[in-house]
Formats: structure tokens, C-alpha cells, sequence
């Protein structure tokens, strides 16, 4: 479907690359809803348990975005990757707390404490722990 739509795109229109990268995402869009549906028709399990963890998810990233938008006014960020993996590094730890404290639940978070190194769950916050 992808590599047909954006075939038919690029002969059949004057969209260009922008239309190649349209089909793409419905592609992709139509893929993460169809595993979506799969996922809860094989687990036998009501759609809102999927529906509010990816609520949950976009919101923060609405807010992360919004964030950067604003922090792109004041930081330079230099296109070097001395520089760049870092200040990923930096935001995906900012990205991580809301999202460990919104979409896990005591058990998950005893999983994930227990894979992590004694080092870093000293260094945890309270909230993350419980």
C-alpha cells in the first residue's frame, strides 16, 4: 500500500516528496490502528485500557513539544553530535518522569526498579518508587 501510494503520488500529481511522506503516514497510521484493534481482540481486553495510556502519552508529548518550542527561542542548539546527544539524553530523562509516573502502576514500577542497578534507584525521586 505504501510503496503503491506513493508511486501513484508522485506520477499522478505535483505533491512531490511532501505527498510520498502523506502516504507514508497513513501507512503507518492504518498499521498502528489495525495492531491496535489485533492487540485488543487477541488479549480479549476492553479498548480503554489501550486508550488512556496513549492519552496519557500524547498529552506529555503535546507538553514536551510545547516546551521545546518555547526553550528553541532561547537555546541554541548546536548540530554537532558532541552536542546533540546529550541535550537528547537530557530531554528524554525530562520526557521519562511524567510518563513513568502517569502510565505505570505499582507493579509495573517494582519490574522496572528491579532491572535497574542499586546506583540509579538511590538516586530516584520518592514518587518514583511507590
Amino acid at each position: 500500500m505504501n510503496t503503491v501510494g506513493a508511486l501513484i503520488i508522485l506520477w499522478f500529481t505535483d505533491y512531490g516528496m511532501d505527498g510520498v511522506m502523506w502516504v507514508w503516514v497513513g501507512a503507518v497510521a492504518i498499521r498502528a490502528m489495525y495492531m491496535f484493534l489485533f492487540t485488543e481482540y487477541l488479549m480479549r481486553v476492553k479498548y480503554r485500557n489501550f486508550i488512556w495510556p496513549l492519552i496519557y502519552g500524547h498529552v506529555v508529548l503535546a507538553a514536551s513539544v510545547g516546551l521545546l518550542f518555547i526553550l528553541a527561542d532561547h537555546i541554541e542548539v548546536e548540530s554537532t553530535w558532541l552536542f546533540l546527544i546529550p541535550f537528547c539524553l537530557v530531554l528524554f530523562l525530562i520526557y521519562l518522569v511524567p510518563m513513568y509516573a502517569l502510565l505505570l502502576n505499582g507493579q509495573d514500577r517494582e519490574i522496572v526498579l528491579s532491572m535497574l542497578p542499586s546506583a540509579i534507584t538511590d538516586r530516584m525521586p520518592a514518587f518514583m518508587k511507590k
